[in-house]
């Protein structure tokens, strides 16, 4: 029987990165303009939070990024999936 591997940083991120992609897709379903392009602002830098390892850019995603994103998504909706990642990603180290 195989072990559970232990999730690292890089698979929050990128299921951050997903769960982003999949609220522009309903967005632009919902022909809600806004709501892409804060989804899209929110995620464009992940691939390089996925690249680092310094410290100082984690702590950027998770106090500046993360922050601004929350306070200019008026729709809980596209929030709620984010909050178990984003408890996650405080817990871990690079």
């Amino acid at each position: 029987m195989t072990k559970p591997k232990k999730r690292v940083r890089t698979d929050v991120y990128l299921d951050i990165l997903y769960e982003g992609l999949l609220h522009i897709r309903r967005a632009a379903t919902e022909g809600d303009c806004r709501q892409c392009f804060l989804s899209a602002y929110h995620i464009h830098n992940l691939p390089a939070h996925v690249r680092s390892t310094d410290e100082k850019w984690h702590k950027f995603y998770l106090s500046v990024e993360r922050a601004d994103y929350v306070e200019r998504c008026k729709n809980h909706k596209y929030l709620s999936n984010f909050y178990p990642l984003w408890k996650e990603l405080e817990k871990l180290k690079s």
